[in-house]
């Protein structure tokens, strides 16, 4: 948590790791948020529903206006999802098209949405690890 508050974030690294995508990770030279690849998660797993077909794909251009109302740049999201693309947690409408553009319509993957629904259930166990290794 203090790593989040403080920006001093070293136990990780994403080099050494190509299978597993630090989701916090932010570029060192903009101003964003750490949160803002589990905020796009986020506003996919919302936006899937259960409607099917297309109903679960929101536009890259759609997905820009949403966080321009935030006042994040469009390019730093374009990096987060293109970071969100590269490791599978959202998937292209397309398949065989892996860029970003305006046009791209993308939505959560299958296997991050049923990680999203086990995690009321890992909260709490988590909360408690880590309030007892910090005050413990």
């Amino acid at each position: 948590m203090r790593a989040l508050i403080l920006g001093d974030y070293n136990a990780f690294s994403s080099e050494d790791n190509s299978f597993v995508s630090n989701v916090f990770a932010s570029a060192g030279d903009t101003v964003s948020t750490p949160l803002l690849k589990l905020s796009v998660i986020k506003l996919l797993i919302d936006k899937a529903g259960g409607d099917g077909g297309l109903g679960g794909y929101l536009t890259i251009g759609n997905i820009r206006q949403y966080f321009d109302a935030m006042g994040i740049d469009e390019s730093i999201v374009d990096e987060a999802v293109a970071s969100l693309l590269e490791f599978r947690l959202v998937e292209p409408y397309d398949a065989s098209d892996g860029t970003v553009w305006t046009g791209q319509r993308v939505a959560i993957t299958h296997s991050e949405e049923c990680i999203s629904k086990w995690q009321p259930r890992i909260r709490p166990t988590l909360r408690s690890w880590l309030f007892r290794r910090q005050f413990g």
